[in-house]
């Protein structure tokens, strides 16, 4: 298949403007509360508005910043994952709630909301591949018995995935569940997860090892990647898993909606350019909506895309150029400002 090419015509093309210039790691917000965080910054957008906040201090917060999650309905809460522990923010009276671990060696990788008709659980994913779930009205951490995971992800609409492939066949699987309890399997091919180690991989700030796997999901739709080396849909709870041709270098990964057969963003990256594609469902060819460079040096690197619905928008962080927002054809975003 032909590399992507941005759109010729305007009406095609995504508006981008570079959102906050804080370096982040991670972004999270499928409902109106966008959060984004990395190292020592943490930025928040609120639903309905259009302007980013810098949490001005992080001394409250449990070290480096490695994950953030946001609630994807009222009354959006937010996690903040450390090398030290978990902080939960925006609960009643301005309270937090802090997590930490019996063994500080063991720390959050990934986090997600996953709501279930009108309870959100917060599902955490540790270095060791164990993950759980945080029941708030309990305030402890339930561990589900599941084998080692790579990565977790949902998509604020009542659907959650979660994936191993790093363990090789005939083990490898994603699980998907709607409701929190009955876990559909699926066999995962893990061919190309031998290469998860390559030396041009970047090293994620989690402490996973190079190749982080990358996880989406929409309605019964999962798609997965291990950095650069493309990613794998399948779209529904019989299909397997096949390459999505459109992305065969993409790593980062978010669908463009909430429907099993909504399209697919992925980032991918060279020395020379950093791009964001989207493939369809169907045999249409795979589109170019941005790409960045930098004159006389490597590309900035996307670590985490993110779809926001409620603004239409696709939000990308980087810890070279922050969060970028870019603005589907035809949507009402704010100001946009020139990425130079």
């Amino acid at each position: 298949m032909p590399e992507p090419r941005l759109p010729r015509h305007a009406a095609d093309t995504w508006s981008l403007a570079v959102a906050a210039a804080q370096p982040v790691r991670d972004v999270s917000g499928a409902g109106g509360l966008v959060v984004a965080g990395g190292g020592d910054a943490l930025l928040m957008v609120r639903p309905g508005a259009q302007g980013w906040k810098i949490r001005p201090t992080l001394d409250d917060l449990l070290g480096p910043i490695v994950a953030v999650a946001a609630e994807p309905a009222r009354p959006w809460r937010h996690a903040v994952a450390s090398t030290g522990g978990i902080t939960m923010l925006g609960l009643p009276d301005d309270r937090k709630l802090t997590l930490t671990s019996t063994t500080p060696q063991i720390q959050v990788t990934h986090m997600t909301w996953a709501r279930f008709g009108k309870e959100s659980l917060l599902y955490l994913r540790w270095t060791d591949g164990a993950v759980g779930r945080v029941r708030l009205d309990l305030g402890t951490i339930e561990h589900l018995h599941v084998l080692p995971m790579d990565a977790i992800a949902s998509d604020g609409n009542g659907a959650l995935a979660m994936i191993a492939v790093r363990c090789g066949a005939p083990d490898a699987h994603a699980l998907w569940t709607r409701d929190g309890i009955r876990l559909e399997e699926r066999a995962v091919d893990a061919g190309d997860a031998g290469n998860a180690g390559d030396a041009g991989a970047a090293t994620p700030a989690s402490g996973d090892p190079p190749g982080r796997v990358h996880l989406a999901v929409a309605d019964t739709a999962i798609a997965y990647a291990i950095d650069g080396r493309g990613a794998h849909v399948s779209r529904g709870i019989d299909e397997d898993f096949a390459p999505c041709e459109g992305l065969p270098r993409a790593g980062p990964l978010a669908f463009h909606g909430t429907a099993a057969n909504a399209a697919l963003f992925g980032a991918s990256w060279s020395k020379a350019v950093c791009a964001i594609d989207r493939a369809g469902s169907g045999e249409d060819a795979a589109q170019r909506i941005v790409e960045i460079g930098v004159d006389g040096g490597d590309a900035p690197r996307i670590e985490a895309l993110q779809w926001d619905p409620s603004r239409r928008a696709l939000w990308a962080a980087s810890p070279q150029t922050g969060v970028t927002r870019l603005d589907e054809p035809g949507a009402k975003g704010g100001e946009k400002r020139a990425l130079s």
